[in-house]
């Protein structure tokens, strides 16, 4: 009881600097964890095709039938289908470069096409098959393999960092929260279309998000850094 006290005492007199190397040092330790979870996640998906947990949640959500869901999964989807997510983080790099903002722009291009080819490397080594006809429904085949989903990962990635930059960015507390819904519903449901639709089981989903959850906390370590050594550079030119 009295070390609980203490340590609350000792945490509300920390300085700036202490509290900063604080917080790296939790996220860094979450960074790690979160790592191993998924590296021991994808060693059993490299091993079992699927497991007994991912048919009975794949049945059950399946079961959904409510009004314009359906619809609404398929739409989820096509937004991750094809060239539509290439030609979707071009065009919001373009307009972030518009906006004079160079390293939003650099990052969102670079980080996001990068975990496109990082993914494709671990679908090749894992090969885990995609779910079959004969257990779930499955509403368009798929030719390549199964974990982690790259439609999840892509989603995590890209509306995840535009989430943040809405953080970043000072827009209206109205904006902020549209936003805040629309790109965190769309991180959060891209994963249920998926099981939904029979294109990938739930375990592959939550490798996905594991493994964009990681990405987009190394794009926003990169952002900090380069609007640091951006912020110096004003500095020193003005001096």
């Amino acid at each position: 009881m009295s070390e609980t006290l203490i340590t609350k005492e000792n945490s509300s007199t920390l300085t700036p600097r202490q509290r900063k190397a604080l917080y790296k040092r939790k996220s860094t330790w979450a960074f790690a964890v979160s790592l191993i979870i998924y590296a021991v996640l994808a060693g059993f998906a490299f091993i079992h095709p699927y497991f007994g947990w991912d048919l009975r949640i794949e049945n059950f959500v399946q079961t959904i039938s409510l009004p314009g869901f359906r619809e609404l999964m398929l739409f989820l989807t096509l937004l991750g289908n094809g060239w539509t997510p290439y030609l979707t983080v071009i065009i919001a790099s373009i307009f972030l470069r518009m906006l004079k903002r160079k390293p939003e722009a650099f990052i969102c291009l670079v980080g996001v096409s990068a975990i496109a080819t990082v993914n494709q490397l671990m679908k090749i080594v894992i090969g885990r098959p995609r779910p079959s006809g004969e257990l779930v429904n499955v509403f368009s085949g798929v030719d390549h393999h199964s974990f982690p989903s790259g439609h999840t990962i892509f989603f995590t990635v890209f509306f995840g960092f535009l989430l943040f930059l809405t953080y970043v960015f000072r827009l209206r507390p109205v904006y902020r929260w549209i936003l805040t819904l629309l790109f965190g519903g769309m991180i959060a449901l891209i994963g249920l279309s998926r099981v939904y639709l029979g294109a990938h089981w739930p375990s592959d989903v939550i490798g996905g998000y594991i493994v964009g959850s990681l990405w987009l906390a190394v794009m926003i370590r990169v952002y900090a850094y380069m609007k640091l050594k951006e912020q110096k550079g004003t500095v020193e030119t003005i001096d």
